[in-house]
């Protein structure tokens, strides 16, 4: 029995796209790196801050792509069925870019990081009313393309671009001792901003192409958005 229940499982992966099965691999690993971060947080006494707000923000990114792996694994659903979902986890994810810039500033310790953190706060509010308004408010209803420029170019390519300047000066800076796996590592984050905002600037593109009532079946049918998006994680956690 256990075998065969084995043997089901095995034949369900293998019979799923790459794209699936990358996913959800990328999806397990940044939460097992999650609880790591976690767990040396607690370990070096809660002295630093950036691995709490890391491990996090890690945790913020990957529920949003549940209904997307369920529709990629054959499950039949109607969007609407997601609307609190979504008005709940896509804030979250941009409100897990503002804890990965939180992280860096810590390093950085910037002046007036209370100000700082204020509009940070503010811009995630707006963010979570955007989609309130969107998904409950309205159910869900999208009759144009405003949402999708609003949506990317408002909040989430801004917060990418945002922590990859942060990232820029942590690298560049010159009184602080890095050692070779701390400048990899930072290098990581980087190309994770990049093929981030490079994911976002595509799902625009793709998401134009369709009527906007549509979008949901845009981005499940975009194999490139999926491994972008994987690709971007797997580096971050890395």
């Amino acid at each position: 029995m256990v075998n065969s229940s084995l043997l089901d499982s095995l034949s369900f992966f293998i019979n799923r796209s790459p794209v699936f099965v990358f996913s959800i691999a990328v999806l397990a690993f940044g939460v097992v790196i999650g609880l790591y971060l976690l767990l040396e947080w607690l370990r070096h006494g809660k002295q630093y801050k950036f691995p709490l707000y890391w491990a996090i923000g890690l945790f913020l990114f990957y529920w949003f792509q549940i209904p997307f792996i369920l529709a990629n694994a054959g499950v039949h659903f109607t969007v609407t069925d997601f609307n609190i979902f979504y008005a709940l986890t896509l804030p979250t994810i941009f409100g897990g870019l503002m804890l990965i810039y939180l992280g860096v500033l810590s390093v950085l310790q910037p002046p007036h990081i209370k100000k700082i953190k204020f509009w940070l706060f503010l811009w995630l509010v707006a963010c979570f009313l955007f989609f309130f308004y969107y998904l409950v408010v309205r159910g869900g209803v999208i009759d144009n393309h405003s949402s999708v420029l609003v949506v990317n170019l408002l909040f989430f390519v801004p917060a990418r671009l945002l922590i990859l300047f942060a990232l820029w000066r942590w690298l560049r800076l010159q009184n602080w001792q890095k050692t070779k796996a701390t400048i990899f590592g930072i290098i990581l984050m980087m190309g994770w901003a990049v093929v981030g905002i490079a994911g976002n600037i595509f799902a625009i593109k793709k998401l134009l192409i369709y009527p906007p009532q549509f979008w949901f079946i845009a981005l499940t049918e975009f194999e490139l958005m999926f491994l972008l998006q994987s690709a971007s994680m797997l580096l971050l956690v890395l």
